[in-house]
């Protein structure tokens, strides 16, 4: 259907004859690739189901670059297919030889404020963009993590999470990447392969040569390491949200100070709120695994091992 309707673009346009379908299949996918990168260069009044009928600078120079095309047919090819572009579904661009792309970069889920105290109506347009690397199933890349602000509110917008006031909470959900670090984001699939220690020796094994080339292709700042800190945090962070998730809550934790003492606070009350209700999948107890928890005099829980259940 997408070739059917180039061909008859390419008829009532004499000035495109000299561009190749295969060319302008690439200005589509990638153009539907960088909607997010398109639609944060426009004014924060514009329709997001509306393509703007220029595309941002940066985004042209790239699409030149990318396609082969003239700077004269991208600016006169985007309005005759913005309409396609804007209802085109992404797609990978593992076949393209676009070394100088990162081909994933991750968006918060919102573009909106969302802190009920904000008086802000209209879509967020502050961007900020960071490096990062991202580490999967099949191994690991260079990406980007866009963060969108609110100027009225001062809230930053992450791919995982928004940060207000210090305090960092997590959208509902267990999304696909999970950002442990600054500059390091993981498939959570990656955990249940086994345990940390295992997990990061065999994706360094196995990944971590041909990625260093292609990280050193492209300059990337980072290099392609996946460490057992990662592993854990990244365990730790899944566990809880989950744990949200199930209660259908929202996990909030400080957003300042070192990272291994971000998660303490959600920790200690995860395991109070086990010891208080218990878990539904555990139906064994014995001397060894089994502890009694019994409040003192002031209400407070005191750790007791059990000496009496078999």
């Amino acid at each position: 259907m997408l070739l059917v309707v180039l061909l008859k673009w390419l008829e009532r346009n004499p000035f495109l004859w000299t561009t190749t379908v295969s060319q302008l299949v690439l200005f589509i996918t990638l153009s539907a690739n960088l909607k997010w990168n398109i639609i944060v260069a426009q004014s924060s009044h514009h329709p997001l189901d509306v393509p703007p009928s220029i595309l941002p600078d940066s985004v042209v120079a790239f699409l030149v670059k990318a396609t082969s095309m003239s700077l004269e047919s991208v600016q006169c090819i985007w309005p005759l297919l913005n309409d396609i572009v804007w209802d085109f579904h992404p797609e990978t661009l593992c076949d393209a030889d676009l070394t100088f792309l990162a081909l994933k970069t991750l968006y918060p889920p919102t573009n909106c404020c969302e802190n009920m105290e904000c008086s802000r109506m209209s879509e967020l347009h502050k961007v900020e963009a960071c490096q990062v690397v991202v580490y999967t199933l099949n191994g690991c890349e260079p990406a980007w993590v866009i963060h969108l602000y609110c100027k009225d509110c001062h809230c930053n917008y992450h791919h995982n999470y928004y940060v207000c006031d210090g305090w960092r909470t997590y959208y509902k959900g267990i999304p696909t990447f999970l950002q442990v670090s600054e500059h390091c984001c993981v498939e959570w699939q990656l955990v249940e392969i086994c345990s940390a220690t295992n997990c990061s020796m065999i994706f360094m094994t196995t990944f971590a040569h041909e990625a260093s080339s292609v990280f050193g292709d492209v300059g990337w700042p980072f290099s392609p390491t996946l460490s057992m800190v990662h592993v854990w945090d990244m365990f730790v962070l899944l566990v809880l949200l989950h744990d949200h998730a199930s209660r259908d809550e929202v996990l909030i934790i400080p957003h300042t100070g070192d990272q291994r003492n971000h998660f303490d606070m959600a920790m200690q009350e995860h395991n109070e709120w086990i010891v208080y209700h218990g878990q539904d999948e555990i139906d064994h107890y014995c001397d060894g695994w089994m502890r009694v928890y019994e409040e003192d005099q002031d209400g407070t829980p005191e750790l007791h091992k059990s000496s009496h259940l078999k």
